[in-house]
């Protein structure tokens, strides 16, 4: 078995089929298996949604007083930008799915992850320098990068597919 940047598993066959030689299945990062990887990214995306949303949502005080927001902190738009986060799940849940629509969503989801990139660092940087608003930059900021990176190499295998 080859080994490269690209590491995989061997291919599982159906008891009925031979494997062919040299045949990969689910790659680590890219190959065959980028669409279940990137289902996998975008369950893992929903999942980090609803709990930050929750999170946002009941605001548990020993929580909020160890990532910074101390005592007196409004709770109104923290609740909203909860509400937005829980609602987020939908969206990458249907696009982890894989469904028809994972070609638009996708995009969309890459909009959503840089923007809130952006925001975050920003207001880091220029508002309040709290470590868990750069954790969530970086992590939002990451989530685009890796999610960008996988559809990158999608849609060049589609079109190598196509061309054979």
């Amino acid at each position: 078995m080859k080994t490269s940047v690209w590491r995989s598993v061997p291919r599982r066959s159906a008891p009925s089929a031979a494997a062919s030689p040299g045949s990969v299945g689910f790659p680590l990062v890219g190959g065959e298996g980028v669409g279940a990887l990137q289902s996998l990214v975008l369950y893992g995306i929903a999942l980090h949604s609803l709990l930050t949303g929750i999170v946002l949502i009941v605001q548990p005080d020993a929580f909020m007083r160890w990532a910074g927001w101390g005592e007196l902190r409004p709770s109104f738009f923290a609740a909203q930008g909860g509400v937005f986060h829980v609602l987020m799940v939908a969206l990458y849940l249907r696009a982890a799915r894989r469904s028809r629509e994972r070609d638009t969503l996708i995009p969309y989801i890459l909009i959503v992850k840089t923007a809130a990139a952006a925001f975050l660092l920003s207001y880091y940087l220029f508002v309040q320098g709290f470590p868990l608003i750069l954790a969530a930059g970086l992590f939002d900021g990451g989530v685009a990068a890796l999610l960008a990176a996988m559809r990158r190499r999608e849609r060049r295998q589609a079109t190598r597919a196509a061309a054979r």
